[in-house]
């Protein structure tokens, strides 16, 4: 009843935040206006400038139709349509080279020197250099604008000779190379010491009158060091109520360097505004500066974070002296209620991975997979509950690994530890990663603050961890738990508030960057399939459940088999509440980004990088404190799933490996040595995590290139000790070895290959047949080998593989 009563509150929460009143931002008013004068303004070069505004804030739009007629004649205008295009064909090198030939062959065969101005104008906007005999002429012996225009392009070389020369125009008697000099100079990223010298002394000479003033002015605003802005921002707003040409140049200028005071001006002067030609600037200024209106982390969001490190902290401080021997450390005593073990099994396996994964995928590849996860529960819940959770249960062991001993030997028993201890290390490796990158993704910090947040995670959980044992590790977890369900509803709620509800959310067709979803294709190098979906998400809970001390640990705490059953439906539950929510987060987010895609991080489309667009949401959306908060568990989730791992390796290590390697083993089970493995775990697992940003994939594919390696592996020898009665350590061993080579070559075959990558779906299941039928096979054939003999077998055995990778290589 009890929990009854905490999903009716969930519930009632979701609905109002889900049917709140729509309120769109401001800024839909500018991208509107922008979309309406590239579609339907009587200039053309309205249209152009609405055209490049919306590209440069990551709006699409269909250049080729919306130009169409302008791109089917030669002249100015064809030149004007290829920029625009241009703009819009950022990251296909390709495309963008075979543009600026054809706008280059346009400047060639121009019939007037008009057409020849915009197509060095359009060059130099667009910051391209092709080196061409005749505009290096008209640099060195042009007349006029084209003169000015000609060293802008080559100026965009980088080469600080061609800048300084233009520059020096700035002193020329021919006024309009003064004018087309100072415009160049805004465009260029930056400008030499020269030529910032040049500037500033022309801007003293010249007459506060002068019809062109304002290209000087504007330029040396984008260009001035902080401590020379001031000297030319009241100049540069002083045009603000000049001709149309300077009010439109000034908004150009906020475009490229606004600042959060501007916005309220912008807001102002749009309204007032009658040319739509500088309402076009004025909102491109809006649109690139409203990412100073969000939110922002502020010392609240600190304080939270502070607060909770010390919460962590303290409940392993609390639980550290409630541990009298090694069973309270590891099994919490065998009195652990099945809700807390089976929701911090959940959230063991969880962790900021999939927190951060399956938005991601639903970004990025559509919502299939999430689906197929929830699809394949009631399958996983019947097969553990009824065919592996008895066997545990029936045992009183530490470690998982024991019930291998008897059937198939102590060496096997130590093969199994081992799997799962380099299984574990690569798991708490990947999670600290990528919950570090959030958090730098989140702040816009470096990429080198990766180390010291992975440090600063990894410490604190190191010592809650190795202090209270598996009490601090569940209390821990069953937090972090309803604080991610928190912040996933009210990421929903938000996004669902600043439209229609929740209803508006889901996407109304199959998003053009979404793949194509077959049912079933035995096609390797199709990524997904809603059958191998829900074979991997089924053959992933088996193995892991059925192998993987973090899972038989959780049941083993439960006083009998009926609590480890509704343990492990405590677990599915979890799971199948979180996708659900984090699939309509997916849709939250991407729908937000989709109507707001200027408040990208760093001008990102939005299927790059998508597995951190959530956190970037969170960041910047989220109300000061919530963002805190909502934080803080997106890293205790990481830090839930390390616990976990540190304190089951601990387990296994002090079960399983230092007896077989120590002679003396009188203190090896004392807290103290318990506590000191644990700490030596979470160290080699902050080591390891700098390797991982070397593996190639997003998020979920990135786990099943680690983790997935070797879970099928290592279940490969609970089935056949458990239910294959002449199983032997033999043939149970070579299965398991040709099992993981299987695995390493589908999940690296485009390393291996430089071919495209083959699903990552299909190396959980596929390792898993492999595993069992190799193992079969070798126990038919080799029955009885066993000492040196089997060593050397068992290498002849793994050469047709080393052949294998020789030649793929």
């Amino acid at each position: 009843m009890k929990n009854c009563r905490q999903i009716t509150i969930l519930a009632s929460l979701f609905f109002l935040l889900t049917t709140a009143v729509k309120a769109k931002s401001e800024s839909a008013g500018y991208s509107e206006f922008l979309k309406n004068r590239v579609e339907t303004d009587a200039s053309f070069w309205i249209r152009i400038h609405a055209a490049e505004a919306l590209i440069s804030n990551n709006f699409e739009i269909d250049a080729d139709q919306l130009f169409k007629e302008a791109l089917e004649k030669n002249g100015a205008e064809k030149i004007g349509a290829l920029r625009v295009m241009a703009r819009g064909s950022r990251g296909d090198s390709i495309k963008t080279d075979s543009i600026a030939k054809e706008i280059l062959y346009q400047f060639q065969t121009a019939q007037n020197e008009h057409a020849k101005l915009v197509a060095l104008e359009t060059l130099g906007k667009l910051g391209m250099y092709l080196p061409n005999e005749q505009i290096s002429d008209l640099a060195q012996n042009g007349e006029g604008g084209i003169k000015a225009l000609a060293l802008w392009v080559l100026a965009n070389s980088g080469n600080e000779q061609d800048m300084n020369a233009l520059s020096d125009l700035l002193f020329s008697k021919d006024s309009t190379q003064f004018r087309y000099a100072a415009y160049a100079l805004r465009f260029l990223p930056n400008v030499s010491s020269h030529a910032y010298l040049k500037m500033k002394e022309k801007l003293n000479s010249l007459n506060r009158e002068h019809p062109f003033r304002v290209y000087l002015v504007s330029a040396l605003y984008v260009h001035a060091p902080d401590e020379d802005l001031d000297l030319f921002r009241e100049q540069l707003f002083n045009y603000l109520k000049g001709d149309v040409y300077e009010r439109y140049e000034v908004y150009e200028v906020l475009a490229q360097r606004g600042t959060e005071e501007d916005i309220a001006g912008i807001s102002e002067a749009f309204k007032a505004e009658t040319n739509n030609d500088v309402k076009v600037a004025a909102s491109n200024a809006y649109l690139a500066n409203e990412h100073y209106l969000q939110s922002h982390i502020v010392w609240v969001d600190w304080l939270i974070l502070f607060l909770y490190g010390l919460l962590l902290i303290g409940i392993g401080w609390f639980y550290s002296s409630r541990q009298k021997n090694k069973e309270d450390y590891f099994l919490g005593g065998r009195s652990i209620h099945p809700f807390f073990a089976g929701i911090s099994l959940y959230v063991s396996f969880f962790s900021a991975i999939s927190y951060l994964a399956v938005p991601g995928e639903v970004i990025k590849y559509g919502p299939l997979f999430a689906l197929a996860l929830i699809a394949g529960v009631p399958v996983i819940i019947f097969l553990a509950n009824y065919y592996l959770i008895p066997f545990f249960m029936n045992l009183k062991i530490t470690s998982a690994y024991e019930i291998l001993e008897k059937p198939l030997g102590k060496g096997m028993r130590q093969v199994g530890s081992i799997i799962f201890i380099i299984t574990r290390f690569l798991w708490m490796a990947l999670l600290l990663y990528l919950a570090s990158k959030a958090m730098v993704v989140m702040m816009g910090w470096n990429e080198k603050a990766i180390l010291i947040v992975i440090l600063i995670l990894g410490l604190i959980t190191i010592f809650y961890t190795s202090m209270g044992g598996l009490k601090a590790v569940l209390m821990t977890d069953v937090i972090q738990f309803f604080i991610l369900l928190l912040g996933a509803i009210l990421t929903i709620g938000i996004v669902a508030f600043k439209f229609d509800g929740v209803g508006t959310l889901i996407p109304s067709s199959w998003s053009d960057n979404w793949e194509t979803v077959d049912f079933i294709s035995l096609n390797p190098y199709l990524r997904l399939t809603i059958f191998f979906a829900f074979i991997n998400n089924i053959t992933w809970w088996l193995c892991t459940t059925g192998s993987d001390q973090m899972a038989i640990q959780r049941f083993l705490s439960t006083k009998d088999l009926k609590s480890a059953r509704r343990t492990f439906v405590h677990t599915q539950s979890g799971m199948v509440v979180i996708t659900v929510l984090l699939l309509f987060v997916g849709f939250a987010v991407m729908g937000f980004y989709n109507i707001h895609p200027n408040l990208l991080p760093s001008g990102d489309n939005a299927t790059v990088e998508a597995d951190f667009l959530f956190p970037h949401f969170i960041a910047n959306q989220f109300p000061p404190g919530m963002s805190g908060l909502v934080i803080a568990a997106l890293f205790s989730a990481s830090m839930s799933s390390l616990s976990s791992g540190v304190n089951s390796v601990g387990s296994i290590i002090s079960a399983d490996i230092l007896p077989a390697i120590l002679k003396n083993r009188k203190n090896l089970d004392t807290i103290r040595n318990i506590r000191i493995i644990s700490i030596f775990i979470g160290v080699l697992a902050i080591v390891l995590s700098l390797g991982i940003q070397f593996v190639p994939g997003n998020i979920i594919e990135v786990t099943a290139k680690t983790n997935g390696l070797f879970i099928a592996p290592l279940f490969n020898l609970f089935v056949n000790a458990l239910f294959i009665k002449k199983a032997k350590p033999f043939g149970v061993l070579m299965g398991s070895i040709y099992g993981f080579m299987v695995a390493f070559l589908i999940g690296f075959w485009d390393v291996l290959t430089g071919n495209p990558p083959l699903s990552f779906l299909w190396i959980a299941f596929v390792s898993l047949i492999v595993s069992l039928v190799s193992s079969l096979l070798f126990n038919y054939i080799f029955p009885s080998t066993r000492g040196k003999k089997a060593v050397l077998l068992g290498i002849i055995l793994v050469i047709p593989w080393v052949i294998l990778f020789s030649v793929i290589i």
